[in-house]
């Protein structure tokens, strides 16, 4: 588990260099079977985002309930 940014960091840099050898070095990995320039991006709602527990679940109910406890007064005037 990552406790620091650093670790995280760390962790996916040493993910993604794995993949990357993997993809290179393995034709029964998908090596060569898409095109990243041809991946095509789609569109999703946001009633498809589900935030499991963690940080950014927390963050969220946090800035909810900042939100909500504004008074309507000082969201209307500048």
């Amino acid at each position: 588990m990552c406790n620091t940014r650093r670790d995280f960091l760390k962790s996916t840099a040493a993910l993604a260099a794995g993949m990357a050898v993997l993809r290179h070095s393995s034709p029964a990995m998908g090596a060569g079977t898409s095109n990243p320039a041809q991946t095509k991006l789609s569109q999703f709602e946001y009633d498809d985002v589900q935030l499991l527990d963690g940080p950014m679940l927390e963050q969220f109910h946090n800035n909810v309930s900042l939100f909500l406890s504004l008074p309507d007064d000082d969201l209307l005037r500048p």
